[in-house]
């Protein structure tokens, strides 16, 4: 692994670290992801949630049919994470 390697995990699970303490702090329930995305509960259709977030200008990841009332967001930089923050019905 290269140093700019290194620098750049360290940087991407610090920002899924602070969404996640985002998350908990709205009282949602998710995944902790070990991965490079997050499943969160959103408690209704993700069809609804999607459709909502594409109308904010957020795209997020695909819908799976045994998980309908489950979010997947893949894990950005702090920026695009704040944007989904902000923009999550």
């Amino acid at each position: 692994a290269t140093v700019g390697g290194d620098e750049e995990k360290a940087a991407r699970e610090q920002v899924r670290g602070e969404f996640c303490r985002w998350l908990d702090a709205q009282g949602l329930e998710y995944i902790p992801p070990a991965a490079n995305f997050v499943l969160i509960h959103v408690r209704k259709p993700v069809t609804e949630v999607i459709g909502a977030l594409l109308r904010r200008g957020i795209a997020p990841g695909r819908r799976f049919d045994a998980l309908d009332h489950w979010l997947r967001i893949r894990i950005g930089t702090s920026a695009e994470m704040k944007r989904v923050a902000e923009r999550l019905p």
